[in-house]
């Protein structure tokens, strides 16, 4: 891959339609595959710096002006759900790599409030559906880049290793 905090879309027929403007899950968006060399990383286990497990991924959700991934959409695993239904959390691309080896996506930084005050989404039997721009802003801007000030953890380096 050429960036590694970028997946690609292409259309797979002259059918493939992507409303401009739009976040929506990949699974939804009818007539796109990722690019290679891209893996789909639908299942992949999301990956804290301490090497503990924060959830699966769930689903992708795509920017449709640009045709790529703009988020994670990841199922919290039980340790950082608040009660017994299901939980996910928008997870910025750009706050991950992708560890191929492991087939495992890492977490580069966490929300400055740590994961406590990520933002957070229950559906219980409601359908399915892609987060709004402002819910998308939202997740972003708990994922803004860390400084080193005030004691804040610096952001995790690509090469670092995980603890295992």
């Amino acid at each position: 891959m050429a960036d590694p905090k970028t997946i690609r879309l292409f259309a797979k027929d002259d059918d493939a339609r992507a409303e401009p403007g739009e976040l929506i899950h990949l699974s939804d968006l009818s007539g796109y595959a990722i690019e290679d060399p891209a893996p789909d990383i639908r299942s992949w286990p999301v990956k804290l710096r301490d090497g503990g497990t924060l959830g699966i991924v769930d689903e992708l959700v795509v920017d449709t002006d640009h045709l790529c991934v703009k988020y994670l959409e990841v199922k919290l695993g039980k340790e950082f759900k608040y009660a017994e239904e299901n939980e996910w959390i928008l997870v910025p691309m750009q706050a991950t790599h992708l560890d191929l080896e492991h087939e495992a996506v890492i977490i580069n930084r966490l929300p400055a409030s740590g994961m406590a005050e990520a933002p957070r989404s229950r559906r219980g039997n409601a359908p399915r559906l892609a987060p709004t721009t402002p819910e998308a802003l939202v997740a972003a801007s708990s994922w803004a880049p860390l400084t080193t000030e005030g004691g804040a953890i610096e952001e995790v380096q690509e090469n670092r290793p995980i603890a295992e």
